[in-house]
């Protein structure tokens, strides 16, 4: 996990902090309009902070593409045609062998 990220779920936490005073506040009996405003910021900070962070991890998690690993991608991706060549060439040649059959049959 980056720096970053960890920053921001620690401004995270102490942000959850403050709405939970604030709720304890209203809880206790204390309300006042600036509850109301301070909530809504809270609040919208929170759900910045917390789409920033999936965001980040998101692209934290990204896969570094190396040399080697394209090598084995194309190593596999050529087996795989091959492979599928050859089905398709014996598919072919049942298919061709079957006709053959078929019109020595018929023309006898």
């Amino acid at each position: 996990m980056s720096e970053e990220v960890l920053e921001m779920e620690i401004k995270l936490k102490e942000i959850k902090q403050q709405i939970a005073n604030v709720i304890t506040a209203i809880e206790n009996g204390l309300y006042h309009e600036f509850f109301k405003t301070r909530m809504t910021d809270l609040e919208q900070e929170k759900q910045s902070l917390e789409i920033s962070i999936q965001q980040l991890s998101i692209r934290n998690t990204a896969v570094e593409v190396t040399e080697e690993k394209l090598r084995n991608m194309f190593k596999m991706f050529k087996q795989f045609v091959t492979e599928k060549t050859s089905q398709n060439a014996r598919s072919l040649s049942t298919a061709t062998s079957i006709k053959s059959s078929f019109i020595k049959t018929t023309l006898k």
